[in-house]
This record gives C-alpha cells, structure tokens and sequence, in this order.
C-alpha cells in the first residue's frame, strides 16, 4: 500500500489503475512521491496528470532532490576511478651542451599545448647516477580534477647526482632539471633507454615512459652560450698574442740600445788599436833602418860572427816577416773584438821598443869593433 491510502501489488497495477475509469480522482502528489521512492517511473508518469497544482509543486521538489542526489553520486563515481587507472606519464623535452643535460617535466601527457595542471602539491624527485624518478599531483586546470603524475626515466648514459639541480616548486605547469653529465663533452644520441623489469619501483609494474622530445629554445641558448664563450676565448688568445708581441718587441729594443752602447765601445777600442799598431810599425821601420846604417859598406861574408849575426838579423826585417807578422795579429785582435786588443798592442809595442834598444846596443857594439878593426889594418 503506497502512502496516500491505495493499495498496489506492483507497478503495472497502479499503471492500469491510472488509465481506467475513475482515474481522474486528484490527488496532492505523495502517490507519485511513493512510486519514484521505489523506482516505479511508469506508475509515476500515470499519476503526475491527476496531481493538484500543490501536489505538482510537490513532486517537482521531491524530482530536483533525487536528480540532485543521483549527480553527486555519478560524480563520485567519476572521482573515484581507479589510482592506475588515473596514473598521468608526463611528456618530457631536453636539451644538452658539454657538460650538462637540461630536462623538463611537463605537467601534461602531450609533448605540446596547454598543461593538464598548473601546480603540482609536493613534487618528489630521486636522481641516481643512472635514473630519474618523479611524481606528483595537482588539481585539473579544467574543472578541479585530482590528477596524479608519475615519471620513471633511466638515461642512456650516467650523471652526477650530486652536481644536478632542479626546481622544487613543481609551479608553472612544468619541473626543470639541470644534470650534470659525469663524462664532460659526451654526446647523448638520447635521453633515456629502454624501460625493463629492473626499472620498476616497490615491486610494482614499471611506468613507461612518457612522449620526450628535443627542448628546442634551451638548446638555442646552450649553443648562443658556446658561441659566445667561443669568441671570448678568441679575443683573450688574441690579447694575449699581442702582449706577447709587445713583450717581444721591448726586449728587442732594449738589446737594440744595449748593441748601440757596446758597439761604440767597440769603435773607441779600435780607434786606439790602429795607432798603437802604427807606432809599432815605426819602430820596427826605425829598426830597419839602424841595421841597414851599421851595416853600409860591407861585403857578404867579411867581418866577425857579430857582423853576421847582424846581417841575419837585417835580412829577417828587410823580409818584412816581423814587420807583416805583428800588423796582422793586431788586426785579428780587433776584428775578433777582444776587449784586451788595447793592452796587448801596447804589450807588444813596447817589447818592439825593448828589441830596438837591443838592437841599436848591438849594432854599436859593431861599429865599435868595425873601426877597431879598421885600425888595426891601417897599422
């Protein structure tokens, strides 16, 4: 028996009730109220054309409240699908340069577009020398959904976990790595490998790995940034190319004046090499012609030993041996430069001197013993 009084068995009774004779009976709407409690929509449809204007006011109420209820829960039917099921792989970009490896994590699972989320809650990222790991969740840009994200990413080659940095904000729709490679300057023909068994975490399935492309605008900087370190380098080996010239320069010039100096030195020792050499040729002229004096008138062969001894000694200067012999050491002397060319000229000449002395005692000791001679023959 429904509320109002009637008594049904089932749907189809009320139904036949409702379209036979007497059915015009009105009534204020807790009969249809009944029937849609039990989900008798047909027997409902039936008896709304018999309901007073309160009992439609009625019904409208208690029909809104049932929608009402049922949309909340396909709502939370919706919200509560399955965590694998509402598992998001981010969609990843990277660039590289010699030395570091920049990576972004898209809050989205298409490489472009807008993002899913524009904050993800407390981002967890694990880097190892040999994978990434990261997760995180955030409410939908488009109508607050919980979305969660998960990301595990094994590279192609090793990095330095401990050089590598990253945001730990997770805002503006995206997470930005920065890892350092652990080989300097090695080229990465891709980012990440294959994903295996070994990858997954906790004993659970492996997640794949999400769409990854290149990061076109980071590699445009890294190779400005290369560029620009390249012509720095140019301009310092240029500087330091012309400083080492003008080094060059300034001890050249510096040796230059040096050579200036110790030539005109040199011209002084010379200027005085010449006169000492043509002092010494005049004492041996001077020589010459003492012997040539003391020895007039005589015949070869005739006088003592010491007339003999005095010819030998004339004909060893009338050669010219000594005379050419001594000229020619001073003018190697002064030609090899020697700083001692002055003094050895005058060591000579003076032995010169000494030798003419000798000479001249011994050539009037000759003439001496010539006229004693002579006398003693007048007799």
């Amino acid at each position: 028996m429904l509320d109002d009084g009637f008594a049904f068995d089932d749907e189809a009774s009320i139904v036949a009730w409702a379209e036979g004779p007497g059915s015009d009976v009105q009534h204020d709407g807790a009969t249809v109220c009944a029937a849609l409690r039990r989900g008798w929509q047909s027997a409902a449809r039936a008896l709304v054309r018999t309901a007073t204007d309160a009992g439609r006011t009625r019904i409208r109420h208690f029909a809104e409240f049932r929608r009402r209820e049922t949309t909340s829960v396909v709502q939370l039917l919706q919200s509560t699908v399955h965590t694998a099921d509402a598992t998001i792989v981010p969609a990843v970009q990277w660039a590289q340069n010699g030395s570091t490896v920049a990576v972004m994590v898209r809050f989205s699972p298409k490489k472009h577009g807008p993002v899913s989320v524009s904050v993800v809650d407390k981002p967890e990222v694990s880097l190892t020398a040999s994978h990434l790991s990261f997760t995180g969740e955030g409410n939908s840009v488009n109508g607050g959904k919980r979305l969660r994200f998960a990301l595990e990413l094994p590279f192609t080659h090793d990095i330095v976990p401990e050089a590598s940095t990253f945001n730990p904000s997770g805002t503006g729709g995206r997470v930005t790595l920065h890892l350092a490679k652990a080989k300097t300057n090695e080229h990465w023909a891709t980012l990440a490998r294959a994903i295996t068994a070994s990858d997954g975490s906790d004993g659970h399935k492996p997640r794949r790995v999400g769409p990854i492309s290149s990061w076109f605008e980071m590699q445009m900087q890294f190779e400005e940034e290369a560029r620009a370190r390249e012509v720095t380098a140019k301009e310092a080996a240029a500087e330091a190319t012309e400083e080492l010239s003008q080094q060059a320069e300034a001890r050249a010039s510096k040796k230059a004046k040096r050579g200036g100096a110790g030539s005109k030195d040199r011209s002084k020792d010379r200027s005085m090499d010449p006169s000492a050499a043509a002092s010494t040729v005049e004492v041996i002229r001077a020589m010459e012609a003492k012997l040539k004096r003391a020895t007039e008138g005589k015949q070869p062969g005739t006088g003592n030993r010491k007339s003999k001894w005095l010819g030998r000694v004339l004909e060893v200067f009338t050669a010219g041996s000594l005379q050419r012999r001594i000229p020619k050491q001073l003018t190697e002397m002064i030609s090899n430069e020697s700083s001692f060319a002055a003094v050895v000229a005058f060591a000579i000449a003076f032995l010169c001197t000494m030798a003419t002395a000798f000479v001249s005692a011994l050539v009037k000791r000759a003439q001496a013993t010539s006229r004693r001679s002579a006398g003693a023959k007048d007799c």
